[in-house]
């Protein structure tokens, strides 16, 4: 008898010791590479631009704008276009287009990028327009994924139509502020601003990783999967950051 017991415990230490490596998910080490000063007023949203060489970013209330910066920040140009809240921007390589999100009218704005405004969209989903739309990264075929910020905090797949396929109310943070997709795997990085967590999370696996990051009011995130260069922006620092993992 006293054998048996003493396997039963034996297994059960085995569980809850593979258990806690799986959950443990304490930064593996986020190293900051750079830092810039930008010259934007209140940047909110980040995304790769052509061939990976620019970046592009928005400035919300009030300015409205939409900057091209290169990597260190400095800003090639701006755009006529101006929105009313513009809180995230992602850039289809393929077709030299932008989409924005404006939370204060909760649409998506489609824009070339030689300034002419093609569509608006109302984004099907309640929101409120303080802790609305935040974030949003395209997929594929013109498939997005779209972040509310909170109160729900919501991560909804929306598809070419404009519809929502899928939608999720992950646990993860305080808040949501920005994210970027990596389309080979279908896996989710996430800003949240108020807890200052870079999160890696798909709807498969749920959180991969998590990644505290010494950023205020971090609002936007562009990876180049290539090699591995993540930029965040911070709108109370306007400062631009480079990091690789460790």
């Amino acid at each position: 008898m006293l054998r048996i017991l003493a396997k039963f415990f034996f297994v059960l230490l085995l569980i809850l010791s593979c258990s806690d490596k799986t959950t443990d998910l304490a930064d593996p080490g986020l190293i900051l590479v750079n830092s810039h000063e930008i010259d934007v007023a209140q940047p909110s949203g980040l995304t790769f631009g052509k061939d990976f060489k620019t970046l592009w970013t928005v400035s919300d209330l009030p300015d409205g704008s939409i900057y091209e910066l290169d990597l260190k920040g400095n800003i090639l140009r701006t755009l006529d276009f101006k929105g009313d809240d513009l809180e995230g921007i992602t850039y289809d390589q393929t077709n030299d287009i932008l989409w924005a999100i404006d939370e204060q009218n909760n649409e998506i704005i489609k824009i070339s990028t030689d300034n002419q405004e093609l569509q608006r969209v109302a984004i099907p989903t309640l929101a409120s327009q303080d802790h609305g739309v935040e974030g949003i990264t395209l997929v594929s075929d013109n498939k997005f994924w779209i972040a509310n910020e909170k109160l729900p905090r919501k991560l909804f797949l929306m598809n070419s139509n404009f519809a929502i396929e899928e939608e999720y109310e992950p646990d993860l943070a305080e808040d949501y502020s920005g994210l970027c997709v990596d389309p080979d795997k279908c896996i989710l990085w996430i800003v949240s601003d108020e807890s200052q967590l870079l999160i890696k999370w798909s709807p498969c696996a749920g959180i991969i990783a998590k990644y505290t990051i010494p950023i205020i009011k971090a609002e936007g995130i562009a990876i180049n999967h290539q090699n591995g260069q993540i930029f965040i922006v911070s709108d109370a620092e306007q400062k631009l950051f480079e990091f690789r993992i460790e």
